[in-house]
């Protein structure tokens, strides 16, 4: 009889941990999909700072800063979500040579006058002054490039690369 209640006991418990990581789980992934610093984890950083990553109850995050753990969670080089055993290297192959406005060597070029949203983040929305997000590219050393918006939506690069190539926008709060 007293075993019984004990291992009704334990399975309650078990029970109440599995829903509780399910439930985790689901809200973090979700924090993570929007560049949002997971809530119900561990947070462990390495010696040198450049690799953070996040325990939770059945999952791990692994970031990899810009420049700094303490910086905020949208500027990041690298994210991967996944369960414990996830291994996640980020790609330094990729490395970025230079963002350029491809504008400036267009002559008489002429863009529509209109703000365009090129980033957003939970606290901000990225505007250029005239519509030529697709004329402003990331190029890499390895002879690759994409857009701005592409590099940011994929984690390549960080909102704050773009002054230390004299990319101008404008910040508005949302």
């Amino acid at each position: 009889m007293k075993n019984k209640k004990i291992i009704i006991f334990l399975s309650i418990i078990v029970g109440i941990i599995i829903v509780l990581g399910l439930y985790f789980r689901y809200i973090d992934s979700a924090r993570v999909r929007n560049g949002i610093e997971p809530k119900f984890t561990i947070k462990i950083v390495n010696d040198n700072g450049n690799k953070v990553t996040y325990w939770g109850l059945g999952y791990k995050v692994i970031r990899y800063p810009s420049i700094s753990p303490s910086e905020p969670y949208k500027n990041n080089k690298g994210v991967k979500y996944g369960n414990w055993f996830i291994k996640y290297k980020l790609n330094q192959n990729k490395e970025i040579l230079e963002i350029v406005d491809t504008t400036k060597n267009i002559k008489d070029f002429v863009c529509a006058e209109s703000l365009e949203e090129f980033y957003s983040d939970e606290q901000y929305s990225y505007y250029f002054s005239c519509i030529k997000s697709s004329y402003i590219l990331v190029k890499y050393k390895d002879g690759s490039q994409i857009t701005v918006s592409e590099a940011l939506k994929n984690g390549e690069i960080s909102i704050s690369d773009l002054p230390n190539y004299n990319i101008n926008y404008y910040k508005y709060e949302k």
